[in-house]
């Protein structure tokens, strides 16, 4: 079985394409790789390198993985409605 976190990453990367309206076949273009290697990242069965990982978050224009960050967050937020204003986050 694979570990969760591949499976977690894998969705997590297949939303952000999905939501930019790539197919599979366009992202693995854009990243010099195979389709069926975007499939397995996807599904957690494909380990992932560091490079690879900011490669694809490039390519999404968005951060896929964040490693302790502290401070202001910013998100980008597509959809029909412009918003504004501010969220307090809180960590317990």
């Amino acid at each position: 079985m694979e570990p969760l976190y591949k499976q977690k990453i894998g969705k997590l990367i297949q939303q952000n394409r999905l939501g930019r309206g790539f197919t599979q076949a366009e992202m693995a273009k854009a990243l010099g790789t195979s389709q069926s290697a975007i499939n397995r990242i996807e599904n957690g069965g494909q380990n992932l390198s560091m490079e690879m990982l900011a490669r694809i978050s490039d390519v999404l224009n968005s951060e896929i993985v964040s490693i302790a960050h502290a401070g202001t967050l910013n998100f980008r937020i597509h959809g029909g409605h412009e918003l504004s204003g501010e969220i307090e986050v809180t960590r317990a």
